[in-house]
């Protein structure tokens, strides 16, 4: 039981470190978190379930759900960059919550005389 609760506990401060990485867009913490996860989950997965932390499933599902969220703000981030780079226009917020559109400014050519 006692190396349950040790993996379990190092498993829920790697989640957390994760959680603030996620949180903080500090993506490129990721991967090394990610290695110290699949460790501990192949540890873990050799332990009678009944053992782990029911903590440990909450935090991994947590996790989960907000990388697939960052994942779906970063596509959309960069198709609306790709809109604007093309031209065309896009929709944002004024301080009052207010839904505006936005084009990006047209290129033109100044003759001199």
């Amino acid at each position: 039981m006692a190396a349950a609760d040790r993996l379990s506990r190092r498993m829920l401060r790697v989640l957390e470190e994760e959680r603030g990485a996620l949180l903080a867009a500090n993506f490129a913490a990721l991967p090394g978190l990610l290695t110290r996860k699949e460790k501990l989950l192949t540890a873990l997965t050799q332990l009678d379930p009944a053992e782990i932390d029911p903590e440990v499933e909450v935090r991994l599902i947590r996790n989960q759900a907000l990388l697939r969220a960052s994942m779906e703000g970063i596509a959309t981030a960069r198709a609306a960059f790709a809109g604007l780079k093309a031209g065309a226009e896009f929709r944002t917020y004024d301080r009052r919550g207010n839904s505006r559109a936005v084009s990006a400014p047209r290129a033109s050519v100044q003759h001199r005389a």
